[in-house]
């Protein structure tokens, strides 16, 4: 993904700086107590949002080949966190199939890339809990 094609992509599944309520926006208020607006605007400018996942075996998929999928130009910066965010979407269809090894899976995905990329692997809602 480009980031011409950020720009088109629909924020509103997994989060937008600029949607109440949503994973994103709630970074952004708690990041607005102590830094100024442009700040503000050049930190959510890094920030790449994919939300074309239709069960968390995508979003278990892609994150175990992140690295294939980040642009080339940002892979010469260091990478400072990676956010799951609204994977609560998922809870019901695993509740419901009585199977929750996708969400073990998703848990151990996390540990290891954190471990592995030397950064933070957590969910919006984790911030703030």
């Amino acid at each position: 993904m480009d980031l011409e094609s950020v720009e088109s992509v629909d924020f509103t599944k997994f989060g937008s700086p600029d949607i109440v309520n949503s994973g994103l926006y709630q970074i952004k208020r708690q990041l607005q107590k102590s830094h100024s607006d442009t700040e503000i605007r050049d930190l959510l400018e890094r920030v790449l949002v994919y939300d074309s996942f239709e069960t968390l075996g995508d979003v278990n998929k892609f994150l175990n080949n992140i690295l294939e999928v980040i642009p080339t130009q940002f892979q010469n910066r260091p990478l400072n966190c990676i956010l799951v965010s609204n994977t609560s979407i998922f809870y019901w269809d695993l509740r419901d199939m009585d199977n929750f090894d996708e969400l073990a899976e998703l848990h151990r995905i996390c540990r290891q890339l954190s471990s592995k990329l030397g950064c933070y692997v957590l969910s919006s809602r984790s911030l703030f809990e």
